[in-house]
């Protein structure tokens, strides 16, 4: 078997997660499976399924699952999609409980690996006999919540373990954060001690919050529900409960199991899958080149993932955070004219992805400053061989195509130079000089123009709009060949007739933003108010953990914070030197 990734799910939310992704993870390696010819699919063993999420000889997942409480997971193993993918004996879970305490998940795990019986001790054992079946084991992945009982407790220790016991292996965490509002009286100690756990054992971990997911939600359901595309907002008064009542848990569940999936899953080397090349053609998800494109750092670690596939079609576009992106270069994204029938070329289609997913990338932080990314990485799959842009032909390609700047016709409303109404080709005048490449004209804007060796939209795009869009950190744009470095997925079919597969079209940032040093500032914040008034400490002293530790946490998260927000003072400092377009 090629080198593959573990994933392991632990408490409600990591298997409510999980359930979701091994849907599509399920269907993804059917549709894989029903690329290869009927004359070759002989040649593969029966029962067998080629895909690097799940195991040669059986078909099961390279997955555990573990939960202090068996009411979630045994709904998963009855979903009809996974009941022939998911292993009983992967399925871990007693009915003891972990009482929404950090403390108790944490130290029982610790006394019940001791003594050899328990929750902890099986689902150690369970993670041995999975790697046993593993040829080549790269990373495993860590899905969890960190306001709860099981998920911060026993992940940490999980974390903890096999940080110890696998010194060179990678670990990457899925993480949810909790609600302001409150989950349970004692989430912001648990989300502290969990974060604390993440920076000192974790190689990278994609933090998903609760309140960005359910603001953006209310977004696309005010546009949807007043028939706007304007990106306008809920009224500030509606609060949390407008929220709860329009959304589901299982609908921010299942959006970011969407998003996972759209990194996670393995990426198609070659638009011709054969019996014979099938795994080749298949590459797993690569960790290590997570780590170490947006987490080469010591205590900012923490990446925000977003993804295409999980935006409705309902999202605005463009929406006030997209308009305030646009001034910085996102106004570029025009539809492409000249589009041959059937082709598979960036066009209109991705140009308007571009916007959308830019849209649900917050630009300030909690205390209003600008969101910066200091490192990210980029997915884009369904793409066609010929499309993909090298980087020694995009950069001939940037230079040729820089264009002189060229004065908007006058009239209108908005005046001589603003975007007045009266001029209707004044936007369209903006592109209209074809630049010379290799001694031809070329320009994407341009019906007619001759095209690039490449899909120029989609160079413009990567290379320029998205990095202004993501404000990227000076050393990114200065110090890197590839501001935003890139991994493709080619368009195979009939895989990318599957909707969320690996060969379907798709487009992911995975970007670490100075956002998150607000949000561990929030924690803190909360973590050590309770703290000061002596708030639930006895939950945790019978559990042994004392002031020491939550004054070592905290300390932690200090650290967190202020490393964060020396790269915001930093990036800040470049903007106004110039050193950040924008």
């Amino acid at each position: 078997m090629a080198s593959t990734t573990l994933h392991v799910h632990v408490g409600q939310c990591g298997n409510q997660v999980g359930e979701r992704f091994w849907s599509l993870a399920a269907t993804d390696a059917s549709s894989g499976a029903s690329a290869v010819d009927s004359d070759e699919a002989a040649a593969i063993p029966s029962g067998s399924r080629p895909h690097p999420m799940f195991h040669e000889v059986d078909s099961k997942a390279v997955a555990v699952f573990v939960d202090s409480e068996a009411k979630v997971v045994d709904r998963l193993r009855q979903n009809p999609c996974l009941s022939g993918v998911i292993r009983k004996d992967a399925c871990i879970t007693d009915s003891s409980g972990r009482a929404n305490n950090w403390a108790m998940g944490f130290t029982a795990s610790c006394q019940e690996l001791r003594k050899g019986h328990g929750l902890f001790y099986k689902t150690v054992n369970t993670l041995r006999r999975e790697l046993e079946r593993v040829d080549r084991l790269q990373s495993v992945v860590i899905h969890h919540s960190l306001a709860g009982g099981t998920g911060s407790g026993v992940g940490s220790a999980l974390l903890q373990y096999l940080r110890e016991a696998c010194p060179a292996l990678t670990i990457t965490t899925s993480s949810v954060g909790p609600f302001s509002s409150g989950d349970c009286a004692t989430q912001w100690y648990n989300t502290a001690f969990s974060l604390s756990a993440l920076t000192e054992y974790a190689d990278a971990v994609l933090y998903r919050d609760n309140d960005i997911s359910l603001s953006h939600h209310l977004m696309t359901s005010a546009a949807a529900s007043h028939g706007k595309g304007n990106g306008s907002r809920m009224p500030a008064g509606w609060g949390h409960a407008a929220a709860i009542a329009t959304a589901s848990m299982g609908t921010i569940n299942d959006s970011l199991a969407t998003d996972l999936a759209c990194v996670f899953f393995p990426t198609i080397t070659s638009s011709s899958l054969s019996s014979s090349s099938f795994m080749g053609c298949y590459q797993p998800w690569d960790a290590r080149q997570l780590s170490r494109s947006c987490c080469p750092f010591t205590y900012a670690k923490f990446v925000d993932v977003r993804s295409s596939w999980s935006m409705s079609s309902s999202l605005p576009s463009p929406s006030s955070s997209c308009r305030a992106a646009a001034k910085s270069g996102q106004h570029q994204l025009v539809a492409r004219g000249g589009e041959e029938e059937g082709s598979r070329g960036w066009g209109e289609d991705w140009s308007s992805l571009g916007r959308k997913l830019v849209a649900t990338l917050p630009h300030k932080d909690l205390k209003g400053r600008p969101n910066v990314t200091i490192a990210a990485q980029t997915i884009v799959r369904g793409m066609s061989p010929e499309a993909v842009p090298s980087p020694a032909a995009v950069s001939t390609w940037e230079e040729a195509s820089t264009l002189p700047s060229l004065k908007r016709g006058g009239g209108g409303r908005g005046g001589k130079g603003g975007p007045g109404k009266g001029s209707r080709n004044r936007s369209r005048g903006l592109w209209a000089a074809a630049v010379t490449w290799e001694g031809r004209k070329v320009n994407p804007y341009v019906p007619g123009a001759v095209a690039p060796p490449f899909d120029s939209a989609l160079a413009t795009l990567l290379h320029q709009d998205l990095p202004r869009a993501l404000l990227l950190a000076p050393w990114r744009q200065q110090h890197q060949s590839q501001p935003v470095e890139t991994t493709y997925s080619l368009d195979c079919p009939p895989t990318s007739s599957f909707p969320h597969s690996s060969g379907s079209r798709g487009l992911a940032v995975c970007a670490n933003r100075t956002y998150m040093g607000s949000t561990i500032g929030k924690v803190l914040k909360r973590a050590e108010e309770m703290s000061a008034h002596g708030a639930y400490l006895h939950w945790y002293s019978r559990h042994g953990i004392e002031e020491a530790d939550f004054a070592v946490a905290f300390e932690q998260l200090r650290r967190m914070k202020e490393e964060y927000e020396e790269w915001g003072r930093g990036a800040e400092q470049g903007r106004r030197q110039g050193a950040i377009i924008g």
